[in-house]
C-alpha cells in the first residue's frame, strides 16, 4: 500500500496552531504550496522540474520502490569535505526552484541505510544563506559538515557560516522510514522528526522536535534535502527522500498567504487597499495617511510590506 501524507498535515497542524505563533488566538489555515512526487526513475534530478543542486559531482537521482511504488530522491555521493557555498559534498542539497515561501511548512518522509548526516534545507535564498535540518544516525561512525557531536541540530547558515539555533541528542534510526518537517513563521523556524513513519501517522509525539528565533532576513526561499556522506548511487547505503509537500500559512484564513497578505492577521479575503500603500484597509489605522517608516507591514499587515507604526 502506498501511504499518503495527508493524515500528517494534519497531524503538523495541530502541533503548529499548538505553539501560538500568532499573536492572535485564532485557528491557523495550510494552503498548498508545492507537491512533488514523481521523481523519474534513474534520472538525474538536478535541471529536473525546478530541481537543483549544489554539490557538481552528485546530480541526485530518482528511484522508485519495487515494494511501494513510492519514487523516492537518492543522494548519489557518499563524501566529505568542503564549506558551505564551496560547491564541495558540504554542498551536496537538493532543492526545488518553484518553491519560493516564508510562513511555510515543508515535509517528507527519508529513509537511509548510512550513518552520516541527512537533512533538510528550506528558506534557501542562495548557496550561502539558508536554513538548515540535521540529524546524525544513531549507530557506528558519523560525520557531520557542522563538526558537531552525534544528534539533530537545526543551523542558519549566512554568508556560507553556519551558527547551530537549536539542538538535540536525538538521532535517526538506520533502515527505518522516518518522517520529519521543517516551518518558519513569525521570526520562528522548527522542525519535528519522527524515526518511524507509523509513529508520525499514528499521531505519536515526535522524536525530534527543535525551534528557534531566527532573523527574518533569511525568510523565504525554496526547500529540499540535504545528505552529507550519505548516499550511493548503487543499490548499498541508500539515502532517500520521499515525496514533498509545501503549505504557506493562511493565519486568517482568508485564503490569502501571509507572505502576500496585506492584513496577515485580519481576514480580508478581497485585499482591498484603498489608499494603495500596501497595507490593507481592514487593518489599516490610517488609510490615506501614506506609509511609514519601519520596513514591516504596518497595522496588522503581514511581513515585508511597508510600514504603518
Amino acid at each position: 500500500m502506498i501511504r499518503t501524507q495527508a493524515p500528517i498535515l494534519a497531524l503538523a497542524a495541530s502541533a503548529l496552531a499548538a505553539s501560538l505563533w500568532s499573536p492572535r488566538a485564532q485557528a491557523v489555515v495550510y494552503l498548498e504550496h508545492f507537491s512533488y512526487d514523481t521523481y523519474p526513475d534513474e534520472v538525474q534530478l538536478d535541471g529536473v522540474d525546478g530541481w537543483v543542486t549544489g554539490y557538481d559531482r552528485s546530480a541526485w537521482e530518482g528511484w522508485i520502490s519495487s515494494s511501494s511504488g513510492r519514487h523516492y530522491a537518492s543522494s548519489t555521493t557518499d563524501e566529505s569535505g568542503g564549506s558551505f557555498g564551496s560547491g564541495d559534498a558540504t554542498d551536496n542539497w537538493l532543492a526545488n526552484e518553484r518553491i519560493d515561501a516564508g510562513d511555510m511548512i515543508a515535509a517528507s518522509m527519508f529513509y537511509t541505510e548510512d550513518n552520516d548526516t541527512i537533512g533538510y534545507v528550506f528558506n534557501f535564498k542562495d548557496a550561502q544563506n539558508y536554513m538548515l535540518f540535521l540529524m546524525t544516525g544513531s549507530n557506528g561512525e558519523w560525520t557531520s559538515p557542522i563538526g558537531e557531536d552525534r544528534g539533530s541540530y537545526l543551523v542558519a547558515i549566512h554568508d556560507g557560516v553556519a551558527a547551530v539555533l537549536g539542538s538535540s541528542t536525538a538521532t535517526y534510526d538506520q533502515r527505518e522510514l522516518g518522517y520529519a518537517y521543517v516551518w518558519q513563521n513569525n521570526g520562528q523556524v522548527g522542525a519535528r522528526a519522527w524515526q518511524d513513519f507509523d509513529d508520525a501517522e499514528d499521531g505519536a509525539p515526535a522524536d525530534i522536535e527543535l525551534i528557534s528565533a531566527v532573523d527574518t532576513s533569511q525568510d523565504g526561499g525554496m526547500a529540499g534535502f540535504y545528505a552529507y556522506n550519505s548516499g550511493h548511487a548503487g543499490s548499498s547505503q541508500r539515502t532517500l527522500f520521499g515525496p514533498i509537500n509545501v503549505w504557506q500559512i493562511d493565519e486568517d484564513e482568508d485564503g490569502v498567504a501571509d507572505d502576500d497578505d496585506n492584513c496577515e492577521w485580519e481576514y480580508n479575503p478581497g485585499q482591498e487597499d484603498a489608499d494603495g500603500d500596501g497595507i490593507g484597509s481592514a487593518c489599516d489605522d490610517d488609510e490615506g495617511g501614506g506609509t511609514g517608516g519601519d520596513g514591516g507591514t504596518g497595522g496588522d499587515g503581514g511581513d515585508g510590506g511597508t510600514g504603518g507604526d
